[in-house]
């Protein structure tokens, strides 16, 4: 595929299909630049994935700490059940107005 003979928005078409977004405000070189880096970054996940997968390791589970009967909880912030309701533009008019 010839990336000089394509337009900015083939370019940018292009790139969504690998997985880039491209900006068509750049020029068309750094478009193609980054496109070409793109496609090498791609070239080698695609080798590494083709390799023979290598063991994993078993790895250990963290047990939960255990809670010790009569250790007292920490304190917790009580929410203010009050909300007060927003005002529109006119409302905060009439305040502002002490109407």
């Amino acid at each position: 595929m010839n990336l000089q003979k394509m337009t900015k928005k083939q370019l940018e078409a292009h790139g969504r299909t690998i997985g880039i977004e491209l900006d068509r405000r750049k020029s068309k070189k750094d478009m193609i630049t980054e496109l070409n880096k793109v496609s090498k970054t791609a070239k080698k996940k695609a080798v590494a994935k083709k390799k023979a997968p290598t063991k994993k390791k078993a790895v250990a589970k963290k047990k939960a700490p255990t809670k010790i009967v009569g250790e007292p909880t920490p304190p917790t912030k009580k929410k203010s059940a009050y909300v007060a309701p927003k005002r529109s533009f006119w409302g905060k008019v009439k305040k502002f107005l002490n109407l």
